[in-house]
């Protein structure tokens, strides 16, 4: 079902079984540089912190994945039913403590691990097949860092099919955590995020075939890859206050969030403290 008036909405909404809201509370994040996205995933608190995958293929990810923020509604909606966000919002920490800037809530799609930072030729990825977004259009790509890598430069490149099938795409070159969106001029840490370009005229991703650094960062430690769909994304601007987008109201659709979606949260610092997640989300079936 898709709403066609507002009425239908306001009916939904008072429907306490057709509507679903999370909490979230997560603990700070690992320390980055201001200007970092992180990955809250391995963050402890509401909900359960999620677990580290353990190969460079990694494993599909669901609203039954423990880390997902959905985790506590483990059912879909009725047949005749599509659930969409109906508001998103987060809080701020005080001045002492502050807040995280942007929040990017995404529907987790594929998560691997395993990839080493000393490796400097193909690193055999093989991401399972997606199975929501299948054609990959909208999809993006990330590499995550989950145990420090050295900070010898080096560069990487992703091979890839894109939403046409295509496969063997490449991925520009940039610099391994300093360069693209979301580089650093730091080394990385824990939780880091490096959001991965897409190769000229590519409008997403179906799967990653490999990776491949120019060389030898010295330190192997342990990244991956992410591939996930971008829903919303939430600016918090200011401190020790609530910050929420209500889409029923502030905006012209409900953003869909699919049948087994595993939603989770990106951050972009403002602040090189780390800064607890803390905030609410709200959903309904209609």
């Amino acid at each position: 079902m898709t709403f066609t008036t507002f009425a239908q909405l306001q009916a939904a909404v008072a429907n306490s079984s057709k509507t679903w809201e999370e909490r979230i509370a997560k603990s700070s994040l690992t320390t980055k540089a201001v200007g970092i996205w992180g990955d809250t995933w391995t963050s402890t608190g509401n909900p359960t912190a999620g677990v580290t995958p353990n190969s460079a293929a990694g494993a599909v990810t669901t609203n039954t994945t423990v880390g997902a923020l959905n985790y506590s509604i483990v059912r879909n909606p009725d047949a005749a039913d599509n659930r969409y966000l109906l508001s998103f919002g987060v809080a701020g920490q005080g001045s002492s403590n502050p807040a995280v800037g942007v929040n990017l809530l995404v529907d987790r799609l594929v998560h691997s691990s395993n990839l080493s930072g000393t490796v400097a030729t193909a690193q055999t990825v093989g991401t399972p097949a997606l199975t929501r977004y299948t054609t990959g259009d909208g999809v993006m790509m990330a590499l995550v860092c989950w145990t420090a890598t050295g900070t010898t430069a080096a560069n990487v490149t992703v091979t890839y099919t894109n939403q046409a099938g295509t496969a063997s795409r490449t991925s520009p070159s940039i610099a391994l955590w300093t360069g693209g969106w979301g580089g650093s001029t730091l080394g990385p840490v824990a939780g880091q995020l490096q959001f991965i370009p897409l190769q000229a005229g590519d409008s997403g991703v179906r799967s990653v075939q490999s990776v491949t650094l120019s060389a030898s960062t010295l330190t192997a430690g342990s990244f991956g890859v992410i591939l996930f769909k971008p829903l919303v994304t939430l600016f918090q601007p200011g401190y020790s206050s609530y910050f929420e987008t209500d889409y029923a109201i502030q905006t012209s659709s409900l953003p869909e969030i699919q049948d087994s979606a595993c939603l989770s949260a990106f951050v972009f610092a403002t602040s090189s403290i780390a800064a607890p997640l803390t905030g609410i989300i709200k959903t309904v079936e209609g």
